[in-house]
């Protein structure tokens, strides 16, 4: 039987990871083979790539080893893939997703001007052989040679080099795999030797590498750059309630749980999600000299978890509307070194309306396949129109192709 993680998820799904374990030892061996074919192919590799991936589409489709489903009412999608099936129906775009083997997949084919195009989650992503943007440490050396503010951090396989360098930059640390997404397997604040041998465990859990920098203080926001030039930012608190002076923890929780946006922990057809009342939440109020049948104080913040995951119960407040001009340019200037058409930023700082060359700020890691729908369905402020402006991008490349 495998063996589970439920550090992973949530809601009664859960993952192994053979497959992060396999990835990197595979990258290993393979890496000197990926060099010489980057060196000999240039930017032609991910255009070949998307060719023969196309073709693998169409043999599947032609001998009904897949088939293409539009009864998309029926089918639980990420939220993420979701919104671009309404905005594609809203445009009146034929859109259909792909079943293999009668398993419906993350891949689908729209027909523009009567060409047919095959994507994965979101319309705007390009098929790439290169995983570097996923990789935290080598986007942290490109950000550093471009002068991009990034926290102090090296990566490591050696638990004793770890306590070493912990030694030499002090804490609070993070920890977390040099690859993952959804915070799987992260720690911080790390405060101590002993909370640093746990996270060691945890982070090498997922992976072999793991990724130790120095904690930067502030507030977490997301950036999602569509075309290199539509920005959109949320805020992103970990899962908290706030006191009214009559109402106990569990009630406010409760409150909460009932906004609209918010599905169960697990359900993939919901960008937000409840908060659980589980262990964690109930060890994160003890730390507080808290119970759920505390009735906290008017304006009093109530911590109900560190991770600043969806999955846990995190709040999304939209912002893009008063982020600085400053930080937008550095978002678009990130996403120009990188060359992406649509990428995703993890940046902390103190305040997004304050450029960010006059505060503490750094840039946490990049996201090739962002949760784009994040901006679609905040907790609270705007919502923006991130799948309308990304097939707006997508009309106008199809239409000079």
């Amino acid at each position: 039987m495998p063996k589970f993680c439920p550090h992973c998820s949530s809601g009664g799904r859960r993952v192994t990871h053979s497959a992060s374990h396999a990835h990197y030892y595979l990258e290993i061996i393979t890496r000197p083979f990926s060099l010489l074919f980057r060196a000999v192919m240039g930017e032609k590799r991910d255009a070949l790539y998307k060719l023969v991936w196309d073709f693998a589409l169409d043999a599947l489709l032609l001998f009904r080893i897949a088939r293409l489903r539009q009864d998309f009412d029926a089918v639980s999608f990420f939220n993420r893939s979701r919104i671009f099936l309404d905005e594609a129906h809203r445009r009146g775009i034929e859109i259909a997703a792909i079943e293999v083997c009668g398993r419906v997949t993350d891949e689908f084919r729209f027909v523009f001007h009567g060409k047919r195009y095959y994507y994965e989650s979101i319309p705007l992503l390009a098929r790439s052989l290169d995983p570097e943007i996923d990789d935290k440490y080598a986007v942290k050396k490109i950000l550093q040679k471009h002068k991009i503010p990034v926290p102090e951090g090296r990566r490591f396989t050696s638990a004793r080099k770890i306590f070493r360098y912990a030694k030499n930059i002090g804490y609070p640390l993070v920890v977390k795999p040099v690859r993952g997404s959804l915070s799987r397997h992260a720690t911080y604040p790390v405060l101590s030797d002993g909370e640093l041998t746990s996270a060691i465990s945890l982070a090498k859990h997922y992976a072999p590498d793991i990724l130790v920098e120095r904690y930067v203080h502030g507030e977490f926001y997301r950036a999602t750059v569509i075309g290199g030039k539509d920005v959109f930012v949320c805020n992103k608190k970990p899962a908290h309630v706030i006191g009214d002076g009559a109402s106990t923890i569990r009630t406010l929780i409760e409150s909460k749980n009932e906004h609209p946006f918010r599905g169960d922990p697990g359900n993939r057809s919901y960008t937000l999600h409840k908060i659980a009342i589980d262990t964690t939440v109930i060890q994160r109020l003890a730390d507080q000299g808290l119970t759920l049948d505390s009735v906290p104080e008017i304006g009093t913040v109530v911590h109900l978890n560190k991770l600043v995951t969806l999955v846990s119960g995190a709040d999304v407040i939209g912002c893009t509307s008063v982020t600085h001009p400053a930080n937008r340019l550095l978002f678009t200037t990130i996403a120009r070194i990188f060359g992406s058409p649509l990428i995703g930023i993890d940046f902390i700082c103190q305040d997004i309306t304050i450029p960010y060359t006059e505060q503490e700020t750094a840039v946490l890691e990049l996201n090739s396949k962002p949760y784009i729908d994040m901006h679609a369905y905040p907790s609270e402020g705007e919502a923006d129109p991130a799948a309308l402006r990304v097939w707006d991008m997508v009309e106008e490349m199809t239409s000079r192709s």
